[in-house]
Parts: C-alpha cells; sequence; structure tokens
C-alpha cells in the first residue's frame, strides 16, 4: 500500500452460514473472509474489508486502488474495488449459486444486499479466477492502465478497461494452462 502497509486475504473457509453454521465472513470477531491490513514495522493487523468468500488475486494499482478476485461458488467470480471498511456480501450476497443447483441458499435476489458493495465485475459462468495485476509496462502502451486477470478453470486471461467507474471492455485470450499468477 502507499502507505507501506501490507494486505493479505484469508477465505472463509467454507464457513458461510450454509456448508458450516458460522458466517465468518460477516463476523467481525474472525479473521477468515477478510482482507486484513498489517504493518510490518509494528506488527499491527487491522480489518481492511469483510464479506470474502475466496481470494485469489490482490494488487493495489498505480492510483492507489486495491483490485481483488474472488472465487464464488457456482458461478460467480468476482472483480473487487477493494475500499477501506467496505463489506463485500459474502455469504449474504453472490452472482453464484449453490453447486447443482439454480440459486444461492442464502439471498433472495442474486448479487444485491441493500448496504453491501456489489462485485465491480462478475464472471458467469465461473472461470476459476486467479491473479490480477495492473498493466504499467510500456512495451504494452495500448494496455497501460488495463488490469489483466488470470483464470485456472478456463485456462485464460482476460483484459479489463476500466473507464469512469465501470469495467467497459472485457476482452479473453485463451491460453490453453492454468494461469495462477502473472508479472
Amino acid at each position: 500500500m502507499p502507505d507501506g502497509r501490507l494486505l493479505v486475504t484469508i477465505g472463509d473457509h467454507s464457513m458461510d452460514g450454509w456448508n458450516a453454521g458460522l458466517q465468518v465472513a460477516q463476523d467481525p470477531a474472525y479473521s477468515f473472509g477478510k482482507t486484513i491490513a498489517v504493518g510490518p514495522e509494528d506488527g499491527s493487523a487491522e480489518i481492511y474489508s469483510s464479506g470474502h468468500r475466496n481470494a485469489q488475486g490482490l494488487a493495489v494499482s498505480a492510483a492507489g486502488q486495491v483490485w481483488s478476485t474472488e472465487h464464488g461458488p457456482e458461478g460467480g467470480d468476482e472483480l473487487n474495488l477493494i475500499e477501506k471498511g467496505g463489506n463485500y456480501g459474502w455469504p449474504l450476497a453472490t452472482y453464484g449459486t449453490q453447486y447443482g443447483t439454480f440459486s444461492w441458499p442464502l439471498t433472495l435476489e442474486a448479487g444485491k444486499v441493500e448496504g453491501l458493495i456489489e462485485p465491480y465485475f462478475t464472471w458467469v459462468p465461473s472461470i476459476g479466477v486467479s491473479c490480477v495485476s495492473e498493466i504499467t509496462s510500456p512495451r504494452f502502451e495500448r494496455w497501460r492502465g488495463d488490469l489483466l486477470a488470470c483464470s485456472l478453470r478456463d485456462q485464460e486471461f482476460w483484459r479489463l478497461r476500466v473507464r469512469e467507474g465501470r469495467v467497459v471492455m472485457a476482452e479473453r485470450f485463451p491460453f490453453g494452462q492454468r494461469i495462477r499468477d502473472v508479472i
């Protein structure tokens, strides 16, 4: 982060209120389902954001924006623009479904719950999203400032152009191998 802190993501470990009785991503007493800001100088730690299922990628852009990619349940992989103190809804809000069904049992309307932040972009069906990175290299001048998100299951990468608070273009590039990370 610009202030020297490091961000760490921690998944919910299937403690989502459906597969297990606890909804840890919504409970501030647990670090599961959270993004944690850690101060490497003093060892401090605080919850930066909550309501996450299984974050896979995390990047801070040149402008200081924090981007995260996250696995949804069946369908509903997400790109999130992380805000300090933001709650991203899991397990109360998702565009994914319970495996083998057509809905997520803990929400009435897909994705949106009042007071919770919706994903910036959602992949339905899921691509098995992994890393996210901002393209800054002068070698890719036409792509500079775009995001690059990669996938495990679909073995591809996506170039995402963000303008005026939304993804205006998502371009898919088949790669033929699982991609865990990209630099």
